[in-house]
This record gives structure tokens, sequence and C-alpha cells, in this order.
């Protein structure tokens, strides 16, 4: 049950005040400035709905992802598990956590690498390291965090590169048996490098945040159309209108704002998880040309995948030159048919000509 105030009053009025009194830009450590990712997290969240408020900015010195969580948890009435220790305690223990349940996983390197993952993972656990790039590690650990709280995560994704405008962390990522012990999800706004926590305003508010992480979760997620309409990439302009497609036959394409749910969900389906950084791709082998990590390649065998992929490619081009050459030959076969009845058809027709010439004249010369 999400109980009538979402905020108490004290807590409430405090972010009101430091909200109105914002005059001095906020230092958030290499990314942009605290006041532009609060702006735009909440111009993301309206454009879903939701009325949000900026919790108090976080120190912006490596640990932005776990404060983050542990302020969203202490500010909000809903959590009556409060965290109460240091963020450094929680980092260590949430980190060795997510540590052994990867360690299940196919991100785990294998016994030969037990030193250099081990070492890894305990710089990760570090203060203020944000940056471990051994391994993807820095990358894979917020996927996991959901499971350490033991509550689904959602992040307003503010980043321009960001496939979806949000995503989560489902306190499910590694075990289906740990479930949320409610409903209600920590907020989050992220700007592609940099973590701060919101505030949900309001009790419909809160139930349009458990709807969003309803719909991700059933993948029946849809972008709102306002932010199709102002993230929409400026693509080069054609200099006459083309018609090709409006041609009989070739039905007229959809365009993205025109796909319905399931056009949707079979692009999103057809991408696959890489087993080494988690992303998602299209092809596994551009994926792995561009990811300059390591630890994506260690997992796929990329000379057998080109001679798989170069074979498939001789297979699809000889099937097509075979297509080619069985229609030429058809009409080929077809074409010299035609001729050949239509000789046949002139010579019977000037063989029975003769003939009956012949017969006439014979006839003529037996009645003299």
């Amino acid at each position: 049950m999400i109980p009538p105030s979402t905020l108490t009053n004290s807590t409430f009025a405090e972010l009101e005040a430091w909200n109105m009194s914002k005059s001095v830009k906020l230092s958030c450590g290499g990314a942009s400035d605290g006041e532009d990712i609060f702006k735009r997290g909440i111009e993301n969240a309206r454009r879903h709905g939701i009325t949000v408020i900026s919790d108090k900015p976080n120190k912006a010195q490596g640990d932005c992802l776990f404060e983050s969580v542990i302020d969203n948890i202490n500010h909000q009435d809903w959590f009556p598990d409060k965290l109460k220790h240091s963020i450094q305690y929680y980092r260590k223990k949430w980190v060795s956590e997510i540590k052994r349940n990867y360690e299940n996983t196919d991100h785990f390197p294998g016994e030969k690498n037990r030193i250099k993952w081990n070492t890894a993972w305990s710089k990760q656990a570090e203060s203020r390291e944000y940056n471990v790039n051994k391994y993807n590690i820095s990358d894979i650990v917020p996927a996991g965090l959901g499971h350490c709280v033991k509550k689904n995560i959602l992040v307003f994704n503010v980043d321009e590169n960001a496939y979806l405008p949000i995503q989560m962390f489902e306190s499910t990522h590694f075990d289906n048996d740990n479930q949320p012990t409610t409903d209600i999800p920590i907020v989050l706004v992220y700007n592609g490098g940099h973590y701060e926590s919101l505030l949900p305003h309001g009790e419909d508010d809160t139930k349009n945040c458990i709807s969003l992480i309803t719909a991700l979760q059933n993948q029946t997620y849809e972008k709102p159309k306002e932010y199709c309409k102002s993230t929409n990439k400026k693509t080069r302009k054609r200099k006459f209108p083309d018609y090709s497609s409006e041609k009989e036959g070739n039905p007229k394409k959809k365009s993205r704002n025109e796909m319905n749910n399931s056009d949707r969900n079979t692009i999103f389906n057809k991408k696959e998880i890489c087993k080494g950084c988690g992303r998602l791709f299209a092809q596994i082998l551009a994926h792995l040309s561009n990811n300059k990590g390591e630890n994506c390649t260690k997992h796929y065998d990329i000379e057998s995948m080109k001679k798989e992929k170069l074979q498939t490619k001789c297979e699809i081009y000889y099937q097509k030159n075979r297509e080619e050459k069985v229609k030429k030959r058809k009409t080929h076969y077809q074409e010299k048919r035609v001729e050949e009845i239509e000789k046949r058809k002139t010579r019977y027709q000037d063989n029975r000509g003769e003939e009956i010439e012949k017969m006439k004249e014979h006839y003529q010369e037996n009645r003299k």
C-alpha cells in the first residue's frame, strides 16, 4: 500500500526550499552540472506523466550510484528499512554480493583469471572508484544493485546516446526468488556519467513509476511521442521526393512514430545480449570490433564466427545465383518452345497448302 503522503512535511519543505534557492551550479565530477541533470531528469519524467522533484545532490566524488540509492531509500516514507551506516560500508557490502552472483554467470572469466578478477572487484569496492574497465566491472555493477537492496530501481536516462529514455535494475537480476519487498521502485536519473536521486511528488506519480516498471518487465513500454519528436536525430533531406515505396506492390514503410507495440518488440527482441559487457547488439562482429574492452572478445571465437559468416554469405550468393539461373533457363526454354511451335505451325500450313495445290492439279489432269 502507498501511504497518503509520499514525503514528510519536513523533507518536502527542505527540498522545495533547496529547489527554489538554486543559484550556484553544482560540480558533478567531470559530468554535466547538477542543475542540468536534475532539469533533464524532471523533464524526462514529465514526458512520462510523472512529477518528480530533485533530491539533495550527492558529492559527485565517484560514489554517486551508491549514494543516490541510499538517499532515495532514506528520503522516502514508503521505505521503512532505512540505511543508517556509511556509504563506504554499503558499497563494500553490495559490491562483494554482486561479485559473488556474477561468478555464476558468463561474466566470470574462469578460475585461471581468479586473481585478476578479485583484484578488479576489490578496486571497485574502494571509495571514489567509478571506472574499472577490467572485465567491464563498473558497467555491470548497476544492473545487480537492485538485487542487493531487494527493490526495483527505475532510472530516467537523459544520456543523448541512450537506447531508451528509461531503464530498470530489477531485484530479480540474479535470482527470480529474490522478489522486491515493495512494488514502489527507487527513482534515479543518469546522464551517462553521473547518478542523482529523484523523488516522486505524490501518490499518483508513485503509481505511474510502478506502471513504468511493469511496462518494462512485460516489454510493453512505448516512448512518449513528445520524447520521440524532441530527440530524433536530424537526417539529411532528399533533394527530390522518393515515391518508389508508394508504387504498386511496394507498400509504404512505417515511420518510427507509426510503429505499434508489436513492431517495437520484434525489433527489440532481434537484439542479443553480449556475454562480456551485457549490452545489446544487433551484429556481434560489429559489436566486438567497436568495443575496446578485453572481456567481450574472450567470450567469442571471432575467427570461427567470421568463417561462418563468410560461409553463409557464400551460401546466400550461391542460392541467389542458382535461382537466377533456374529462372533464366525456364524463360529461355519457354521462349524456345514458343518459337518451335510457331515454326511448326507455319511449316505445317505451308506444306498443307502445297499438298492441296498438287492434289488440285492432279485432279484436273485426270479430269481431262
